[in-house]
């Protein structure tokens, strides 16, 4: 709290001084703009009161802030603005008070400008100007204004009006406006009081206003600081240095930046465009002081750097490439066939040398703001503030420090650090307490670009509570917004503004305090940032990298080999191809690092795997694989065959087919093994039936070959037929969701039939099974099923009968189909087309297939019975319709824009429409056409067609002409009298009228304009109408004005060079101006001419002209004269008495005088001086002032000397022995000498020394002068005495601080004085002591020596005891009247005495204790608080209804804190009309005031709604809108709130709660409308004749459809509307037609073999629509589209089918099984050539998907299907390797054993049996009969038993280890 304590005795200082910037006002509210006495200023209260500015009447010593004087007293005041012309100023009537009565002292209480410099030179000034009508050129009449100074030397008046003998400033009448005055000053103490008074005491005139007080300190040094902003981008050369010029004398004339460029100037320190390098920056005031900055670096922004980490690599070698200073990155490379990278560090391999380019485009954020975190210390920023380092030793307020620690700045501020890392720099302010928040805290200039979005953030933090900062960032002097600073110390909040630049290229950002409070209010800044966003191109960077021996290591595979052969890589054919001068190694490694073959190795490999051979040129080397494939023999895999092959006895037979892999060779054989292969594939006899011929293929890659496949083949002759019929007795699910197939089994064993299924024509589903029946499961009711049977395995005779289909469904009842078909047609119109489809989605076909339109009849719809099973037959009958007849129009074709004209036609009913209603627009109902903007248009007439009909329409023409405009009117519209004017108008051919030729004439033809007299006239420009339109016209207004008067000038036309006179006018409002300023100036407003130089000149006074007069000036001369001179003045300045001398002029014809005759007289006209007497006279030359300017005079003394005289002696006539004493005389100039040199002697200079007691004379004598005689002597007498004694000392030596004791000496006659008069002091005289601090004081007594001799003195010491300070308690405070309990005259630390003033329980007071005379203890303070009485508040209420419920009073009034109390009466009554008056009771103990609050309720009387009945009116017509006002003036809501246009109803009129007022009810009936009875049209097909819409219904109802027209381009159901005319209660009613879209012929497209016969195209479809095709037979080689084009009379569309020739593809398939022994093994299926398949698993279902999981141990049958049915079905068989998981040896002959019989081909393959503990118990091979669960011939029991199996797969050796169970 110690800082804020210092604060506190800062209240009165109202400045502080800032040397860092141009001179401010110091002063606090010099303007009178933020208050009056208290605010900056102090008005002596004894003799200057305050009144209202608006009093009218004031007497002396009144006075007020405003901003005009005359409503303060509207008799003896002038009007007047303040000094600035808008604001405020203080206006006194001068006081009649003596004693110098203060009106202005300087600080809030008087106490003065504190916070000064000593030494310096400041500046005090303000504005006067006298207000008082009174006022004369008579001195008494006029303010005589005197300044007290008071700390403060060196006062000079440096303007102002001439000073009174008393030093007092004369203030001017009111003519002469506001008189500035101006004071400089040294203080001599940090605080000057400046006091203002007004020595005249005159209530005549003595009337004054003051304004715009100023105080301003000297400029500080002039000093240069700068802030820069970086390059954008690198090359961007838009650098700025931006100067700030501080202290010095402003403006600042130069600013000079220099160095990088060449010396370039700039008035505002702004420089821009720069490049980087190192400038020096000065700055030159407007003294000539010139300061310069030195050093000033703009850096070379950092652009790309690219580097290679091996710039030089081998062929098929990598280095990495690293680019920084950018980001992202993009790359290109030359040449462009190397693979280009990215990122940041990409690693590259050229197989050439490369160039390797980066570029980069970057998008960052950059800081405008130069040193925003102050890193760099007080740099870069200006302020109002004063800067203090290191530290703040006073707690300056307005001052400011760059620092890291606040604490240690300023005490009393908390241990704040910086914001950016805690340990840097940040700015902390005191806040400032003057002028209003406006000093600048901080302020930099940055560049910026127009048109662009910036944002602002800074941090900021309070150091002291309480008052937190309030900060406004200002840009460019526009606010943009305050914030406060946080509630908490050293808690950073960052703060952030938007800004758009607009036009501005550069940005002032400011922050401002606005707080003033000088408790608390100190915080620190830091981090400003001023962002934009810089996007840099960045200049590309290269690097090569360089390639070196490029390796060319081709690998050509060795051709595989079947063991114990062995493969070779060293052969040259392996790297045939390679760069020649290879090093070649090889290696096992993919590295080639470690494991490298021996060349006898590489030359002999005999295990398959991959090996590597390492090549190397020179220091580069390549790596590259080669594989090689050894063999086990056995090990190729088995070629891939169907099984079994089913031939028809007696067909054509071809050769059996295998496929082999790829390179491999088939081997065919009769036998499973040995023998010889046969010389091609066998091709089996069918001759025979029953025959099965068994056949074997192997195939052989290199040297081995695999094992033989088998192939069976049979012949048969069976024959048959299958039937196919659904059967619901078998279905299986409930409810019933599937459906059950069944057919005919074929002799004589069942087959495997192969079958797909669709469900409502859905994906196929495809499956084999061995039984005659299928149930199809997932059918949802409604649905059906196709199923077909593709083939039958073991059946090839009958292969030609498949597929076979049929279809059944799922039906619970019939759906029946819908549709929209018109019930009747028109007549020879196109007939529509019947839909195959219904609207609700059933297929089928129609019977008739098509519609007459000349004969009714009735059509079935038969629905699809495969799609639709479930839907039922529909029936409709369309009967044929007439269509309508049209008439012929009648009716004027000529009609005007706006105007109109009818039609009418001979046929009625018909609606009338426009096809251009921009043109023209006709009322669809009577024909009346209305002209809308010129041009021709048809108007149709349209009858509607009924029955299917279509409409008729028949059209006649109208054209519609523009009226005529009369343009728009220009032409000056205010002349002067006698002058003219010229309108005109846009639109040619019209004439000008005048509406008072009085005031101007027009010619009717030009439009010139005669000003007649002054007034307004209308100028009128008529056009005629053509083609029947009216006549145009158009108006303009003219004002004529007439000439101005300049009025007569007045005023003295003669004035000195220096001096002032008045002119006047008769007339106000003008301006005067001089002719030539150089002779005399001229106010512009007052008239006052002031005399510059001798000769004349003409004043002009000038009064403006309006609405177009010129200005008139008069002219009144004045001759301005020089002021005399009287020349310098000569002759002998020094005479004696009785002599004479002559003075002389430079300039003749003066006259001559002496200040005083008695010393010498000079003769009027020659000058002659004549002395009289001894002693200096002035002698004064006076030539008389010529025209108007005063006299001129000159002086000069002359003295004159008296004949010599002694004069008279002086000096100490007694003195001590050997001591001295000094005679003198009056006169100087003479010699001394003494009588007696054995008493005294005497020096040349009147210097006597005492010799020895005695008396002895000294004489005196003066030497004549200006021819005068010596004097008489002079004589005196000296005597010579011994020394004396001071006596001894008494008196009280104990004291009280602030009482007395005396002191005494045995000898009389001596003086007092105190060693420390701090501690006490003594008077002289008496020996009075006072203690004035506790301490001790030794008093010294002294005896004046006589006669000379010197004093003697005597000391005594007095001990002075401090003051105790009474304490008392405190007193509570009380209300304003209360009783006060008198004070204690004891204090409770034991203090008696007495209290002043008396007690007041009025006032809030403060007490003063008086301690009993002799107790030493000071004086006491008590203030007793008196609160004032408040005025209990209470909202109003408004008038209540009669009868209403009462409100209830409130008891707690709406004061802060609330009042509490009773009101009388107590409750409101609401009975009774009138208004009652309410008192409110406070309750006891409140500080109420004394008068009774009141408050008035009004009762008002309950009124009756009278609003009228409403009439019957149309359902849906516009309804009546309810009023909310009653014709009786009642305001309320309704309910319903709109009146309903479709039901009849109550409506319910509720007041307004504020209304007093009863409900109302009012019935509204509603007339029914009629419902049009149109009849429906029939359906039609899209294209053919639309029907006509009817305009009036069979009842009768007139009206119009929207659309007018049945559309028949587009199909489908489409609303028509009717509506009824305007005059008809009726509905709408909504017509809906059909338009038919043309069916689609729905042909399926198809599929055949190639060369397989084809069936003839259908010429109907299968919704029954007929036509003919292109081409017209199908092709059964090439797949092509076919065109059906229905035939005419079909409702159709044509219709393009595609027809697939499919191929035969299936050649060979085969069968590829995982590992052995996984867990799951999976069969996937492989087909040759690539087809449309189905695939089956040991004729199980057939599927689309190759892949078989979870495969048994064991042989499968494998066979493919061409779903296409194009080729034959081929079968092979595929072993799955896996082993049993358990085995039961119980002798049942059922899983007796455990053998892998997967194995069993392979006759090297082992199996080692072991149990649980690793014992060997059985080895087996596959290829016997297993193990039997025995050890040695014993059971062993049931357990767990492991194997290990070793075997070959894919030509590798393998083990496997598993384990199995034995179950007894």
């Amino acid at each position: 709290m110690t800082h804020k304590i210092i604060k506190a005795f800062f209240i009165l200082v109202v400045i502080t001084t800032s040397l860092t910037g141009s001179s401010q006002n110091l002063l606090s509210n010099g303007d009178f703009e933020s208050g009056g006495n208290g605010v900056g200023f102090n008005i002596n209260s004894c003799c200057y009161n305050a009144v209202s500015p608006t009093s009218g009447n004031t007497i002396p010593g009144n006075y007020a802030v405003t901003n005009n004087p005359l409503p303060m007293n509207t008799l003896n005041f002038y009007a007047s603005t303040d000094h600035s012309g808008t604001g405020n100023m203080l206006v006194v009537d001068g006081t009649n008070t003596g004693g110098q009565q203060r009106f202005w002292r300087a600080g809030n209480s008087g106490g003065g400008a504190c916070g000064l410099t000593v030494g310096l030179t400041y500046t005090f000034s303000f504005w006067i100007k006298s207000i008082g009508i009174g006022v004369t050129n008579v001195l008494g009449t006029k303010p005589q204004i005197g300044i007290a100074w008071n700390n403060a030397n060196n006062v000079t008046l440096t303007s102002g009006n001439a000073l009174t003998a008393g030093g007092y400033v004369i203030v001017e009448p009111n003519a002469f406006g506001w008189q500035q005055i101006v004071y400089t000053f040294r203080p001599t103490n940090a605080c000057v009081n400046i006091e203002i008074f007004d020595d005249n005491t005159n209530q005549a005139g003595n009337d004054f206003a003051v304004d715009d007080f100023s105080l301003t300190a000297p400029p500080a040094p002039l000093s240069l600081t700068y802030s820069i902003t970086n390059l954008s981008c690198i090359n961007a050369n838009d650098g700025t240095i931006f100067g700030y010029g501080i202290g010095g004398t402003q403006p600042y004339v130069n600013y000079t930046l220099s160095g990088a460029i060449p010396a370039t100037n700039s008035n505002t320190g702004f420089f821009t465009g720069l490049a980087p390098g190192t400038y020096n920056l000065s700055v030159t005031d407007n003294a000539g002081t010139t300061v310069q900055q030195t050093g000033i670096i703009i850096p070379t922004p950092t652009g790309l750097t690219l580097t290679a980490a091996n710039p030089t690599i081998c062929a098929g070698a990598s280095t990495t490439l690293t680019a920084s200073g950018g980001g992202p990155y993009t790359w290109t490379v030359s040449p462009n066939t190397e693979t280009v990278p990215s990122g940041a560090n990409p690693t590259v391999s050229p197989s050439v040398t490369a160039t390797y380019t980066v570029n980069s485009t970057t998008v960052t954020p950059n800081n405008l703001v130069y040193n925003g975190d102050f890193f760099l210390g007080n740099v870069g920023f200006t302020s109002d503030y004063t800067y203090y380092n290191p530290n703040n030793p006073t707690n300056a307020q307005k001052a400011y420090g760059v620092v890291t620690d606040a604490e240690a700045w300023e005490v009393g501020f908390q241990p704040c650090n910086d914001h950016t890392n805690g340990l840097g720099r940040m700015m902390v302010i005191d806040g400032s307490t003057v002028n209003g928040g406006n000093d600048k805290v901080w302020c930099q200039t940055v560049p910026v670009n127009p048109g662009q979005n910036y944002t602002l953030t800074y941090w900021l933090q309070t150091l002291a509570l309480p008052s937190p900062a309030n900060i406004d960032v200002v840009i460019n002097g526009v606010s943009l917004g305050t914030s406060l600073a946080p509630n908490t110390t050293c808690t950073w909040s960052q703060l952030t503004q938007s800004w758009n630049s607009g036009i501005s290229t550069t940005a002032q950002i400011c922050f401002y305090n606005r707080n003033t409070a000088s408790n608390g209010n100190d915080f620190a800044i830091d981090d400003i940032v001023f962002a934009r966003v810089n996007t840099c191109t960045l200049p590309p960077k290269s690097v090569t990298v360089t390639v070196t021996n490029t390796i060319n290591l081709v690998i050509n595979p060795p051709a595989a080999v079947c063991a114990p052969n062995t493969v070779n890589i060293t052969l040259p054919a392996v790297t045939a191809g390679s760069t020649a001068g290879l090093t070649l190694t090889y290696w096992s490694d993919p590295a080639a690092t470690v494991n490298q073959l021996s060349f006898a190795s590489a030359g002999a490999i005999a295990t398959s795997g991959t090996y590597y051979i390492k090549a190397t040129l020179g220091t580069c080397s390549l790596v590259k694989p080669v594989a090689v494939t050894v063999s086990a023999s056995g090990t190729v895999p088995l070629p891939t065959v169907v099984s079994p092959i089913f031939l028809c006895q007696g067909s054509t037979a071809t050769p059996i087919t295998a496929t082999a892999l790829p390179g491999a060779t088939l081997n065919w054989y009769a036998n499973a093994s040995g023998g010889t292969a046969l010389s091609g594939p066998p091709i089996p006899s069918t001759a025979i039936n029953g025959d099965v011929f068994t056949y074997y293929v192997s195939q052989t890659i290199g040297t081995c070959e695999s094992l033989r496949a088998v192939i069976v083949v049979g012949i048969n002759n069976i024959s048959g037929t299958i039937t196919m019929f659904c059967d619901p007795s078998r279905v299986s699910t409930t409810p019933v969701t599937s459906v059950f197939f069944d057919w005919n089994n074929l002799p004589p064993n069942p087959p495997i039939y192969n079958y797909s299924y669709t469900i409502n024509g859905g994906p196929a589903v495809i499956g084999s099974t061995n039984l005659s029946s299928l149930e199809v499961f997932g059918v949802l009711p409604g649905q059906s099923v196709t199923l077909t049977i593709l083939s039958a395995t073991g059946y090839p005779c009958i292969a030609s009968s498949f597929p076979i289909s049929y279809t059944c469904n799922n039906c619970s009842t019939l759906t029946v189909p819908t549709f929209t078909i018109p019930s009747s047609i028109c007549s020879g119109s196109v007939a529509p087309v019947l839909p195959t489809t219904s609207t609700n989605g059933i297929t089928g076909t129609w019977s008739p297939a098509t519609v007459s339109n000349t004969v009714g009849n009735t059509y079935t719809f038969n629905p699809d019975p495969i799609l639709f099973p479930c839907a039922d037959q529909y029936t409709k009958a369309i009967t044929i319709a007439n269509p309508p007849t049209v008439g012929v129009l009648n009716g004027n074709q000529n009609v005007c824009v706006g105007l109109t004209t009818t039609f009418s036609s001979t046929s009625s009913g018909g609606t009338w429409s426009s096809q251009n209603t921009a043109i023209a627009t006709v009322n669809s109902a009577t024909g009346v056409i209305t002209g809308v903007s010129s041009g021709t248009t048809s108007i149709d007439y349209t009858i509607l067609g009924t029955g299917g009909c279509s409409n008729v329409i028949i059209s006649r023409s109208v054209t519609v002409t523009s009226p005529i405009v009369a343009g728009t009117l220009n032409g000056n519209q205010a002349i002067c009298i006698g002058q003219t004017s010229t309108f005109s108008s846009t639109v040619s051919g019209g004439t000008w009228t005048s509406s008072n030729n009085a005031i101007a004439t027009i010619n009717a033809a030009s439009g010139v304009i005669n000003g007649l007299t002054a007034g307004n006239a209308t100028m009128t420009y008529s056009v005629a109408g053509t083609g029947g339109c009216p006549i145009a016209t158009s108006t303009r207004t003219i004002t004529i004005t007439a000439l101005p008067n300049a009025g007569t000038l007045s005023g003295t036309p003669n004035v000195c060079v220096g001096l002032t006179t008045l002119y006047s006018s008769t007339s106000p409002s003008g301006t005067w101006s001089s002719a030539n300023p150089a002779i005399a100036t001229v106010n512009a407003s007052t008239g006052l001419v002031t005399g510059i130089s001798s000769g004349t000149v003409s004043i002009d006074y000038t009064v403006a002209g309006t609405g177009g007069c010129g200005p008139v000036t008069v002219s009144r001369a004045v001759t301005v004269s020089n002021p005399v001179s009287a020349g310098s003045l000569a002759g002998n300045q020094a005479i004696c008495v009785g002599n004479i001398t002559n003075l002389n002029s430079t300039i003749a014809g003066g006259t001559w005088s002496s200040s005083s005759n008695a010393i010498a007289t000079i003769n009027t006209n020659s000058g002659v001086v004549t002395g009289v007497s001894a002693g200096t006279a002035t002698m004064t030359y006076t030539v008389t002032g010529l025209g108007g300017c005063p006299n001129a005079t000159n002086a000069i003394s002359i003295t004159v000397t008296a004949i010599p005289n002694a004069g008279t002696l002086s000096g100490t006539q007694a003195i001590c022995v050997g001591l001295s004493t000094t005679f003198s005389s009056t006169v100087a100039g003479g010699t001394w000498s003494t009588s007696n040199p054995a008493i005294a002697t005497v020096s040349a200079t009147g210097n006597i020394i005492g010799i020895a007691a005695g008396v002895a004379t000294i004489s005196y004598i003066v030497n004549g002068t200006g021819g005068c005689p010596a004097s008489v002597p002079a004589t005196r007498n000296v005597t010579v005495s011994a020394p004396q004694s001071a006596g001894i000392l008494s008196g009280t030596q104990t004291i009280c601080v602030g009482s007395s004791t005396t002191f005494s000496s045995t000898v009389l006659g001596g003086n007092w004085e105190s060693s420390n008069p701090t501690i006490a002091s003594v008077n002289a005289t008496t020996g009075l002591i006072t203690g004035n601090a506790n301490g001790i004081a030794t008093i010294r007594y002294i005896i004046t020596g006589t006669g000379g001799c010197s004093d003697a003195d005597a000391t005594r010491t007095v001990t002075v005891n401090p003051n105790i300070v009474p304490t008392f308690n405190a007193v509570a405070p009380i209300c304003s009247g209360n009783t006060l309990t008198p004070l204690p005259l004891t204090s409770t630390n034991g203090i008696t005495g007495t209290w002043n003033p008396p007690l007041d329980n009025t006032n809030t007071t403060e007490y003063t204790f008086i301690p009993t005379a002799g107790l030493c203890a000071t004086t006491a303070r008590l203030t007793i608080t008196v609160n004032p009485r408040i005025v209990p508040l209470f909202g109003l209420f408004a008038p209540l209804c009669q009868g209403s419920t009462p409100p209830v009073l409130p008891t707690n009034s709406d004061n802060t804190p609330t009042i509490t109390g009773t009101w009388n009466p107590p409750t409101v009554n609401t009975a009774s009309l009138g208004t009652t008056i309410y008192t409110f009771n406070p309750t006891a103990g409140q500080c109420v005031s004394n008068t009774l609050t009141t408050l008035s309720i009004t009762i008002v009387p309950v009124l009756t709604p009278n609003f009228q009945p409403i009439v019957p009116f149309c359902d849906g017509t516009s309804a009546p809108t309810l009023s909310n006002t009653s014709p009786n003036g009642v305001e309320g809501t309704w309910s319903p709130a709109i009146i309903s246009n479709a039901l009849s109803g109550n409506y319910l009129f509720t007041p307004n709660p504020d209304q007093c007022a009863v409900t109302q009810t009012l019935s509204v009936t509603i007339i029914p409308r009629t419902v049009p009875d149109f009849a429906a049209i029939p359906p039609f097909c899209k294209g053919t004749t639309a029907p006509i819409l009817d305009l009036t219904s069979p009842n009768g109802i007139t009206g119009t459809w929207s659309p007018a027209l049945v559309d028949n381009t587009v199909s489908g159901i489409f609303p028509y509307v009717f509506t009824p005319d305007a005059t008809e209660c009726a509905t709408q009613y909504t017509l809906y037609v059909e338009v038919i879209e043309p069916a689609n012929p729905g042909f399926p497209d198809l599929a055949f073999c190639f060369q397989n016969s084809t069936p003839p195209l259908p010429t109907i479809s299968p919704n029954g629509i007929s036509g003919t095709w292109l081409p017209a037979t199908i092709d059964n080689e090439v797949s092509a589209a076919y065109e059906f084009t229905p035939d005419a009379g079909e409702c159709a569309l044509s219709q393009t089918i595609n027809v697939t020739i499919n191929q035969y593809t299936l050649i060979a398939i085969d069968g590829v099984v995982t590992n052995y022994f996984e867990e799951n093994q999976v069969i996937t299926v492989l087909a040759t050539d690539s087809g449309n398949y189905l695939y089956q698993l040991d004729y199980g279902p057939l599927q689309q998907s190759n892949v078989f999981q979870n495969a048994s141990p064991g042989t499968h049958v494998i066979k493919v299907v061409d779903a296409n049915g194009c080729s034959s079905p081929l079968t092979r068989d595929v072993l799955v390797v896996n082993y049993p998981k358990f085995f039961t040896p119980n002798d049942d002959t059922y899983n007796d054993t455990w053998n892998i019989s997967g194995l069993q081909e392979q006759k090297d393959a082992k199996i080692f049996i072991f149990d649980r503990y690793g014992k060997l118990i059985k080895q087996i091979y596959p290829s016997g009969k297993g193990w039997d669960g025995t050890f040695n011939g014993e059971p062993l029991p049931s357990d767990d038993y492991w194997f290990l199996v070793e075997f070959t797969e894919n030509f590798q050796s393998k083990e496997f280890k598993a384990h199995f169970s034995l179950k007894r």
